[in-house]
């Protein structure tokens, strides 16, 4: 610009490089080989050059990683967290004997059923024929219990408040199933259990393993 105010600076010592070697260093964000075509194409139209070549930021800064929905939360399952009302949990899943000693652990997203995972702790556990079984409410689905009927199993689970036919259950014997509770009490002052501060489920339920062996130790005062 011609102006009197303004005086003229100095030329540079360095070469002036051209403008494709100063932007090697973003070519991987563009995913493009030649940097100065790209950037005459983008100057001459800009809407045409990003329909024509369809730059995508979020795909081309990390291309290997799953962006659908699906695949994050398969990856999510695979961990066993799921989200729930009080955000993303996992799930204990517990059968201990008449002292408190876990005889079953099964872990789950937080967004499972219990009661699917009912028939698989019974099924892996020694429970004998004439065995009473003591559940939450939240056990009380008519499979289950034909289920242990089938396999002439006793159970006292309380029916849900919004059945129409609700059946009888020993109130006086389900106070027992405080000793469950107090067992997930237990394993709960281990913080890392508490937090989850395990990433991988494997890697949790080997903790949550080793918990309950020192609760267990702990029942029996070895």
């Amino acid at each position: 610009m011609d102006c009197p105010q303004r005086r003229k600076m100095g030329g540079s010592t360095s070469p002036i490089w051209p403008t494709p070697d100063g932007i090697q260093l973003f070519l991987p964000l563009a995913g493009r080989r030649d940097a100065g075509e790209d950037f005459r194409g983008f100057a001459r139209g800009g809407r045409s050059f990003r329909n024509k070549h369809r730059l995508n930021s979020r795909k081309s800064i990390c291309t290997s990683k799953p962006w659908a929905k699906k695949a994050i939360r398969a990856a999510r399952e695979s961990f066993c967290i799921g989200t729930t009302r009080g955000g993303k949990t996992t799930k204990i899943h517990s059968l201990v004997n008449r002292i408190g000693l876990p005889v079953q652990l099964a872990i789950t997203a937080g967004n499972v059923q219990d009661c699917s995972e009912a028939i698989p702790l019974v099924e892996q556990s020694p429970l004998k024929t004439g065995s009473n079984l003591l559940g939450d409410r939240i056990y009380g689905s008519r499979e289950f219990r034909n289920y242990l009927t089938g396999r002439k199993i006793l159970y006292t689970i309380p029916p849900k408040k919004n059945i129409k036919n609700p059946w009888p259950y020993d109130k006086a014997g389900y106070k027992r199933r405080n000793i469950v509770e107090r067992f997930f009490c237990r394993i709960k002052d281990f913080r890392r259990i508490a937090t989850r501060y395990d990433k991988r489920d494997d890697s949790f339920f080997a903790f949550v393993l080793l918990a309950a062996s020192f609760v267990s130790f702990a029942i029996l005062h070895i």
